[in-house]
């Protein structure tokens, strides 16, 4: 595993230009549906930078969350927070979805799949997806990206700028800076984390 930490100024600008290569693509979505809570960030900025230049689009979070299967070595992935969208999205308008990273797209398959259950009739004919990452060595689906900033290999572990689970000491210098990183330390030695 190699990590790879991400600036909070890349960060914002790739999903900014996430962003600029929607809008160069021409695709004017009616709604942006930001996967939590990693897509959150970027789904922000993506909607920002399409309003900006004229789109008209509603954001929307929903969330995915994996829990294991003990009789199969693999995780049931739920999705949550469609209820608006099954009631307000028809099959007529265009729907975006973001994330920060595509990998093994078994997310965005779960997504789809439970969108299209619950929709029936009215889930859209022109549904695109977009990510800052994408991991296509890790792709365990027929899915790919519509739109993606950055490819990332199969053993990159990307570490975002809010995270901070599985850093230590140098790391949380060289990943978050001094300030962030001496806050951090201080809390942990305080709960008597490593």
């Amino acid at each position: 595993m190699v990590k790879v930490f991400i600036s909070e100024e890349d960060f914002s600008y790739n999903s900014f230009l996430l962003g600029d290569k929607i809008l160069e693509s021409g695709f004017k979505p009616n709604y942006l549906v930001a996967v939590s809570r990693g897509g959150t960030p970027p789904g922000i900025r993506v909607h920002e930078f399409l309003e900006r230049y004229g789109a008209e689009c509603i954001c929307h979070p929903i969330r995915t969350n994996g829990y294991p299967e003990p009789e199969k070595m693999s995780k049931k992935i739920i999705v949550s927070g469609l209820d608006y969208l099954v009631h307000n999205v028809n099959s007529d308008d265009k729907l975006l979805i973001i994330d920060d990273v595509f990998d093994t797209g078994l997310s965005m398959e779960a997504i789809l799949n439970k969108m299209q259950k619950e929709m029936r009739k009215n889930f859209p004919n022109d549904i695109r997806v977009g990510t800052v990452y994408f991991k296509p060595e890790k792709n365990k689906t027929k899915l790919i990206p519509d739109y993606f900033v950055l490819e990332a290999g199969k053993d990159d572990w990307i570490y975002f700028p809010h995270e901070l689970d599985g850093l230590e000491g140098d790391e949380l210098y060289e990943a978050k800076g001094p300030r962030i990183a001496e806050l951090v330390l201080r809390r942990d030695a305080e709960y008597k984390l490593k």
